[in-house]
């Protein structure tokens, strides 16, 4: 997977398991694992792109 997509798959993972989460309300026999799951995977594809990014940015300022 080229790199310069997991910053839009990892907000897609993010809202598609928030979407599906929200979906699930009211209904006692879902498994929501899968969902949270989802989110949480999403929310490390945002945060460690955009991490990597600003730390290049803050290393780069110095030379």
């Amino acid at each position: 997977m080229p790199l310069y997509l997991v910053l839009p798959t990892g907000i897609w993972a993010a809202l598609e398991g928030a979407v599906t989460l929200r979906s699930m309300r009211g209904q006692a026999d879902a498994d929501r694992r899968r969902a949270r799951a989802g989110i949480l995977l999403g929310t490390i594809a945002i945060i460690v792109p955009l991490a990597v990014l600003a730390w290049a940015c803050w290393q780069l300022r110095d030379i």
